[in-house]
């Protein structure tokens, strides 16, 4: 078994959902201080079931949940869950993984969960109990906590030794026998209290309950004789009573047989009501579910109208890359044309150079032979040929030059005029461009700041909103609560207005006198009873009803006629007997006294409210009576007052001086009228001030109902605004971008044919200085050549060969001046051709690139048209939704104007019903007015035996059936004289003596069944001391030699031992741990360096995990305190251990994580909130393996 995983979610910083995955072995987290490293820890400790604040480092539980940060909104509830592998059955749970998961919410509320089944803490930490891993168990050491395991703290140093020998369970089981026996100890020295008690008083009842035995066999015969005639008489009442109701019966089932029509009539009715809101409920859900669809459907159409512009832009941009491709097409084949023409021109220069060179050729042979025959001419003669043909084929050569150089001048000219006019045309357009561009940006900036300030609004409008849905939930929640409160006060209205009605608090008795009074017509000569003629203070009730006791029911006239009248009219129809206060007869003699003392509120006759003509009967019935707030003080006044009077306090407790002090608990819990009437206008104010409540709800709920559906018309004008101007917004961007791309196009163009212009005007500049230099060297020679010429034409000797030698060097000169231009023209003719050829490849160029840009414009448009297909499909789909929406609105509205209808019709027919039943009505009082006589007849017959017997009609003839004979009547005298002998009889002690024998009987088997539990408890709480003395020995031994051998290891050498302070009583000593690090003498841990002290704990730690392995532990920088050397030495014993136990370690040792498997980081890229990059190494140490 080992830890799979955990996940977090809203524990401390981890406020997204994270999963840290764990492997056997090692896995060390790394990370810098305040990242959030130890949460991880704490979170593990919390989901065990840690129960203190203090140690999740918090105040109180709600710490742990993320309190949010200043760019995220705190969490309602953190959530952690561990995922443990039990595929061998650690768990002795039927699963292969187990998850055993903790949520918290801000209201308090905790709730834990094995394999996502609620549970309780109980049932996690039995699950966890005796395997190290727990709150409690070595298997979490926390920050700091190391030092725990060398606490003076005896309990908390026994924890780890008691967690690993498995004896947690047993001594929490042992701890619950022992509760359980004491509280057994204690319950039996009670009973046996109660039970000698018991035992005294058993002797002494049973002679008590013989004689009330007797007693109880006379009065039963006697009052059997006087049932049976009381019965006869009833029954005789009953056969004619039940003949009329007979035909009551016959009226009452078509009633009944009406009522259920009407009542069907009107659930129906309520059905159709609830049907029909419903179907209006779903019709304005279909509307809101439209109008979204609509929105929808806009939206996409915006898109598509957006994705078809675009479409036309690349289109027209398509267009124009073709134009232009055909236009540099046109261009490069007229090119081609000039440079085959070129190169055709060149070939013939080239044919007759060597036409012309040949020529020369010969001449300057012939020139040679005139030359040789002319031996005689002077040296100076021979200069001055010399300089004139030098001369000579210099001007020519010059003048060649300067009118091919000439030519190519103006050709330059020209073109540069024309670049000079697209430069012009080109500066135009761009201005035009870049205006549009920042018209167009000024456009959409002030386009996004209204969007922004819709945006702004909308998101105003949406916090009120919601605000306001929250106000208007809150509302209605209170108004549904309200509404309760109200309708149940109602109810109870109802019911204590028919207690009210029904005279509650008087004996039946005096309602049924006061209901034969109204039937004769008699409530005219009376004046009502005592309670009806006062009104009684809040809190006063109890009080006067104990003051007034039985006169509350006492009939008020004005004299003694009326008083006399009544009582014959009860005498001869036998109705009963009742008590009268005639006024005029009354004698009011108050109690005149000066009363002080503590305690007394007022003299009774002056406290309840009353009719000023009442006074005197008041003053009569309560003129002694003087009411104070307690018993005791009741007391005190009682004897400090002197005449006959009674005092009365707020409980109901009556002093009569000279006389009993009555009080107690009442057994029943009937209401007095007092009370009744007290209550019933309690509540009446009470159910007006709820009547108010739930009036200013509703209108509250009308208010934000109405500020509700503002909101939601300015967010749907803001909504379609800010849709209208979003669309707006897209086409300026779209149109922005288009015009973007065509102003760089032309920049582009522009700075290119400007680069060209300018570095043509300097060619040209440079050319015509060249040309202006080149005619003034011409002219020089010229005017040379002039004079050379003259002075080789003087006459002189050999003139005639000077003559042919000068025609010939003439047309040397001629032919060289012929081969110079030809050389010249070939120059040109080869610099154009290659830069014709030069020109031809960057069109070639130029048309690459604009087919590759062609390709990808068409590409981009192919991907564009099918994003609008598939838009507009969307769109086609969305149109048929809001077809079929339409057709399910208008079957909606049909089958509500059906219900409608339906309705309406139930609604007539049960008004004809209503008038049927009425009628029904009507016959069935005419004949329950006559029954109602012969009832009253029948009600005083069954009320006598009431308050002769205390029997109903059924009871006494049930009596009686069990009687087998009567007594004659010299029986009834001979019994009732016995009965007068023993009348006074203790009759509840028949029944008290049966329950003292069943208590003394259950008493007795209680006290053996506690004897025989205490029994039990002590040998199982002997037995389980037994095993954990055998099962902690066991261990402790285990861990002893553990803790040796690793102290000697981890510190090179001394020694280390662990002893109990008490070994008989291994359970409860204290457990010593002494060190002795390499060349020290054994001492106590106190002398130790804290280095010391936490290799002492580690070795400590790992001895009881040699001795009972966890499946896993989590330890928080425990060798903070350690060097690097030590470091490494823990480490070891980590990866010896780790092939036992998986562990997962919180470090900032360098030493430490050499040893882990994997490394997690933990950092706050975000802060306040802790972020995982997790590394698995032992992947990469395999890589480094098969690379070696």
């Amino acid at each position: 078994m080992f830890l799979e995983k955990i996940e977090l979610k809203g524990f401390k910083s981890f406020a997204e959902r994270i999963q840290i995955d764990f492997v056997s072995g090692i896995t060390c987290i790394v990370g810098p201080n305040g990242s959030g490293k130890s949460n991880i820890t704490d979170a593990v400790r919390w989901v065990l079931g840690e129960q203190k604040a203090s140690v999740l480092r918090g105040k109180q539980m709600q710490d742990i949940i993320f309190s949010g940060t200043a760019h995220r909104k705190f969490l309602n509830f953190a959530e952690v869950t561990l995922y443990f592998d039990n595929e061998y059955g650690y768990f002795d749970m039927p699963f292969s993984q187990i998850s055993v998961k903790r949520r918290l919410h801000r209201s308090g509320e905790s709730e834990y969960f094995i394999n996502d089944t609620p549970c309780r803490l109980k049932d996690v930490k039995e699950l966890f109990m005796d395997t190290g891993i727990g709150t409690d168990g070595y298997s979490i050491i926390g920050q700091g906590d190391i030092d725990n395991i060398l606490s003076d703290n005896k309990f908390d140093r026994r924890l780890i030794f008691e967690e690993a020998a498995g004896i947690v369970k047993s001594n929490t089981q042992k701890n619950e026998s022992q509760r359980r026996l004491d509280k057994v100890q204690d319950n039996l020295d009670r009973l046996y209290d109660i039970f000698s008690e018991v035992k005294e008083r058993i002797g002494p009842l049973k002679e008590e309950s013989e004689k009330a035995r007797e007693f109880l066999m006379i009065e039963k015969k006697v009052k059997d004789s006087q049932i049976k005639y009381l019965i006869d008489e009833y029954d005789k009442l009953k056969a004619t009573i039940e003949a009329k109701e007979k035909q009551i019966q016959a009226s009452g089932e078509q009633l009944k047989t009406d009522l259920a029509r009407r009542e069907d009539l009107k659930r129906n009715m309520t059905e159709l009501g609830e049907s029909l809101r419903q179907l209006r409920q779903r019709l304005q859900s279909n509307n809101q579910r439209y109008q979204e669809i609509v929105n929808q459907g806009d939206t996409l159409n915006i898109e598509i109208s957006v994705k078809e512009e675009q479409m036309t832009h690349l289109e027209g941009t398509i267009r124009e890359k073709s134009d232009t491709l055909d236009s540099l097409r046109e261009e490069y084949s007229e090119r081609s044309g000039d440079l085959e023409e070129k190169q055709r021109l060149l070939e013939e220069l080239k044919s007759g150079l060597e036409e012309d060179e040949l020529a020369l050729i010969n001449l300057l042979e012939s020139l040679e032979e005139l030359e040789a025959s002319r031996k005689l001419y002077s040296l100076d003669l021979e200069q001055l040929k010399e300089a004139y043909h030098r001369l000579d084929s210099s001007v020519n050569h010059d003048a060649a030059s300067l009118m091919t150089r000439k030519a190519s001048l103006q050709k330059n000219l020209e073109a540069n005029l024309a670049r000079q006019e697209r430069l012009k045309i080109l500066e135009e357009t761009s201005d035009r461009e870049q205006r549009e561009i920042d018209e167009a940006a000024r456009e959409i900036t002030a386009l996004e700041g209204v969007l922004g300030e819709q945006r702004e609004n909308l998101r105003k409008d949406e916090a009120e909103r919601e605000k306001v849905e929250d106000a208007l939930e809150a509302l209605k929640a209170q108004e549904e609560e309200a509404l309760r409160r109200f309708y149940r006060k109602n109810s109870e209205i109802e019911l204590y207005e028919n207690m009210a009605k029904n005279k509650e608090g008087i004996d039946s008795g005096m309602k049924r006198i006061l209901a034969y009074l109204k039937e004769r017509r008699l409530e005219n000569k009376i004046l009502g009873i005592v309670a009806d003629l006062l009104e009684i203070p809040e809190g006063f009730e109890e009080a006067f009803a104990v003051a007034l006791g039985r006169s509350v029911s006492q009939i008020v006239t004005e004299s003694e006629v009326e008083a006399k009248e009544i009582i014959g009219h009860l005498k001869r129809d036998n109705i009963g007997r009742a008590s009268f206060l005639p006024m005029q007869f009354l004698k009011a003699t108050p109690f005149t006294g000066k009363v002080t003392g503590e305690g007394f509120l007022g003299f009774g006759h002056e406290l309840p409210r009353y009719e000023k003509k009442y006074q005197k009967l008041f003053a009569y019935l309560l003129g002694k009576t003087l009411v104070v707030d307690t018993l005791e003080h009741g007391i005190a006044l009682s004897k400090s007052l002197s005449g006959y009077h009674r005092i009365v306090s707020l409980e109901g407790d009556l002093i009569i001086k000279g006389g009993p002090i009555t009080g107690g608990a009442k057994t029943t819990q009937k209401h007095h009228v007092f009370q009744v009437k007290s209550a019933l206008e309690t509540m009446k104010k009470e159910l007006t001030v709820l009547e108010e409540q739930v009036k200013g709800h509703r209108e509250g709920l009308k208010e934000k109902t109405g500020i509700l559906e503002a909101c939601n018309r300015r967010i749907k004008a803001s909504t379609q605004e800010m849709l209208r101007d979003r669309e707006a917004l897209l086409k300026l961007k779209i149109e922005v971008e288009n015009s973007g791309k065509l102003h760089e196009k032309t920049l582009s163009e522009y700075r290119q044919l400007q680069e060209t212009f300018q570095t043509l005007g300097d060619e040209i500049d440079t050319e015509r200085d060249d040309l202006n230099h080149l005619e003034m060297t011409l002219k020089a020679d010229r005017e040379q050549l002039a004079k050379i010429e003259g002075a080789l034409h003087d006459p002189g000797e050999d003139s005639n060969q000077g003559e042919s030698l000068l025609a010939l060097e003439g047309k040397i000169t001629e032919k060289k001046v012929e081969i110079a231009t030809k050389n010249e023209q070939l120059r040109n003719t080869t610099e154009n051709c290659r830069l014709l050829e030069a020109a031809s490849k960057e069109q070639q160029r130029k048309i690459a690139q604009i087919e590759e840009s062609l390709e990808i414009l068409r590409e981009e448009l192919v991907d564009l048209k099918d994003l609008t297909d598939q838009k507009r499909e969307n769109y086609d789909g969305i149109r048929q939704t809001l077809q079929v929406f339409n057709e399910e609105q208008k079957k909606i509205s049909d089958e509500i104007e059906s219900l409608e209808a339906t309705r309406l019709e139930n609604e007539a027919t049960v008004d004809r019903l209503t008038l049927e039943i009425e009628g029904h009505r009507e016959t069935i009082h005419e004949l329950e007015v006559e029954n109602a006589k012969l009832d009253v007849k029948r009600t005083s017959l069954s009320g006598n035996l009431w308050e002769q017997h205390e029997l109903s009609v059924i009871e006494g003839r049930q009596r009686i059936a069990s009687v087998d004979e009567f007594i004659t009547k010299t029986e009834l005298k001979h019994l009732r004289k016995r009965m007068k002998e023993i009348e006074h009889v203790n009759l509840a002690s028949i029944e008290e003596y049966e329950q003292v024998q069943e208590r003394f009987t259950f008493l007795s088997e209680q006290i053996e069944d506690l004897e025989l539990s205490r029994k039990e408890l002590k040998g199982f709480i002997q037995k389980i001391e037994r095993q954990m003395v055998r099962d902690f020995n066991e261990t402790f031994e285990r861990i002893n030699q553990g803790y040796q051998y690793v102290f000697s290891e981890l510190f090179g050498g001394g020694s280390g031992e662990i002893r109990l302070s008490e070994p008989e009583d291994v359970l409860n000593s204290d457990i010593e741990i002494l060190c002795s690090p390499p060349g020290k003498k054994l001492q106590r841990i106190n002398l130790l360096s804290g280095g010391e002290k936490a290799l002492t704990a580690i070795a400590l730690l790992f001895a009881v995990l040699k001795a009972k392995p966890t499946p896993f532990c989590v330890l928080d920088e425990i060798e903070a305190a350690l060097d690097d050397v030590n470091v490494y030495k823990f480490g070891n014993f980590l990866k010896d251990f780790s092939k036992q136990s998986q562990f997962i370690l919180i470090t900032h040792r360098k030493g430490t994580m050499e040893y882990a498997d994997t490394l997690y980081g933990v950092s706050m890229e975000e802060y306040g909130i802790s972020k995982l990059i997790s590394l698995k190494l032992t992947d990469y140490e395999f890589q480094e393996a098969l690379d070696d």
